[in-house]
């Protein structure tokens, strides 16, 4: 009896964790050869989860998030390189959460 229990909460917990982040979208920065976090986009429609949501739907949301990081990554670099005149510095988006 007990497994069973077990087995349950366990699937339960992996359910829960199993969220699909194919429309979040990171932006780094290297800065004297260091990574550094700089915002994460991750914009979603309330209903997300929903099953009756379509790939192009979906597809709308991960363009949208990687476009504003892309926007964000490019003024920050004409900005850096503007005020402090390094252009050493990068900026750049990567598919995903924040990963070291």
């Amino acid at each position: 009896m007990k497994f069973k229990i077990y087995s349950i909460i366990l699937l339960l917990i992996l359910f829960g964790c199993s969220k699909n982040d194919d429309h979040i979208f990171t932006l780094y920065s290297s800065y004297q050869g260091n990574r550094l976090h700089v915002a994460t986009f991750d914009t979603e429609p309330n209903s997300w989860g929903d099953k009756n949501l379509d790939a192009q739907f979906k597809k709308l949301f991960s363009d949208d998030n990687l476009s504003e990081c892309n926007k964000v990554a490019e003024l920050l670099a004409k900005d850096w390189i503007d005020k402090v005149n390094n252009k050493d510095t990068k900026y750049w988006c990567e598919k995903g959460r924040y990963r070291k």
